[in-house]
């Protein structure tokens, strides 16, 4: 059974050591490890208040990293729409090179405030927080502990199908996306491949589904950061603003009408598929 005290101390220590490596390097795989982690130490925050409450002050101490992975989440989704971004201008003979310069100062401007808040940033208090979880964890009853994250998962589970059924609008699909993160997460750490095969269950439909979320927000994100540059760049003149990103918006538009089809249906069958697995642990 895993050891919550040692995995928790493990994501702690992942956490630092990316932002050792950013100070040094601010390529996508250190931005990239850096969120990983920090996502990972967040689901567990959110189980640990759930199972101790007020025992911790998980919100007072995981607010010094908060600031740092909001930007370095700029850095990410900027990358990522300079990637779409060069796309489709190679594809119409440079006329985005505008949007490309842009996307190139945000980015600088952002690492340049980054820099300064992994410099100023207090390892050593993250760690002695970390030993503290680590004591808590560590005098827990894990399989109560085990017990109790199921009973999370299946929480989780049931309010991403619900949401499905929410106001169609972009926002749910930013929750469930989220949830759908935490799901997964949880799901790698309590039950093995073993676990899995033994139920013939297969935990690749939830992956597939995290991933077909993941684009579409990417795409979500590139289309913010084309509105923000045309009210930056063309703010008096709305008329030159539709016209020359009126295509590219507009297939980006139909490409995300497309995958939202698609994606409600997954949503619900992937999660019948979750709770038949979890229902099933009963008969262990």
């Amino acid at each position: 059974m895993i050891s919550f005290a040692k995995y928790y101390r493990k994501l702690v220590r992942e956490v630092t050591g990316s932002l050792s490596a950013l100070i040094e390097n601010f390529d996508e795989n250190a931005v990239h490890n850096m969120r990983v982690a920090y996502k990972k130490i967040r689901a567990m925050n959110n189980f640990i208040l759930a199972e101790f409450g007020g025992k911790t002050d998980i919100h007072d101490q995981i607010r010094i990293l908060d600031a740092i992975y909001k930007n370095t989440g700029i850095i990410r989704e900027i990358q990522v729409s300079k990637k779409l971004s060069d796309r489709f201008r190679i594809k119409s003979d440079k006329s985005l090179d505008e949007l490309f310069d842009y996307l190139d100062n945000r980015i600088a401007e952002t690492k340049s405030v980054l820099a300064e808040q992994v410099r100023n940033f207090d390892i050593d208090g993250i760690k002695r927080f970390e030993s503290k979880m680590y004591l808590i964890l560590k005098e827990a009853n894990e399989k109560r502990m085990f017990a109790k994250a199921v009973k999370f998962i299946k929480k989780r589970v049931k309010k991403s199908e619900f949401q499905v059924f929410e106001r169609s609008d972009n926002e749910r699909y930013h929750k469930i996306r989220s949830n759908i993160k935490e799901i997964y997460f949880f799901f790698q750490l309590l039950f093995s491949k073993d676990d899995c095969r033994k139920k013939n269950f297969d935990l690749k439909p939830l992956k597939k589904l995290g991933t077909k979320l993941g684009k579409w927000h990417d795409v979500e994100i590139f289309l913010e950061y084309i509105h923000s540059f045309a009210v930056e760049k063309y703010a008096s003149d709305k008329l030159e603003v539709h016209s020359k990103y009126n295509k590219l918006i507009s297939h980006l538009k139909v490409r995300q009408k497309k995958e939202l089809k698609k994606i409600d249906h997954e949503i619900i069958i992937t999660n019948n598929g979750l709770l038949e697995y979890l229902k099933s642990l009963r008969s262990k």
